[in-house]
């Protein structure tokens, strides 16, 4: 082995980051974290995906109640998470930003 795993707050539920690391005269050949998901699998996804340019959420001029953001993401990306959000009279929006996981 020619690496190492970090578990942050040494834990494997569901959120949780797992961080590779290489020995020296090594190169990690993929992606250095990975996240938890509510099946147990360890999948690669981005928190926010507005900065890889792959997420996109319709325009709503104004929060007004009752308004629908939908969110889409580009190809080589499946979304986790409510792909519809409807802006609710508390003031904010129902679901939660949906996540990008990388395929």
């Amino acid at each position: 082995l020619n690496g190492a795993v970090d578990y942050a707050n040494d834990t494997t539920h569901l959120g949780s980051e797992i961080t590779y690391s290489c020995t020296k005269n090594y190169r990690l050949n993929g992606f250095l974290r990975r996240y938890c998901l509510d099946n147990g699998q360890w999948k690669i996804w981005y928190r926010d995906p507005e900065k890889i340019g792959v997420y996109r959420k319709t325009q709503v001029s104004t929060d007004s109640v009752g308004d629908v953001a939908h969110y889409s993401c580009s190809c080589g990306f499946y979304m986790e998470g409510n792909e519809t959000r409807i802006y609710l009279q508390n003031g904010s929006w129902s679901g939660t930003t949906p996540l990008l996981v990388f395929i």
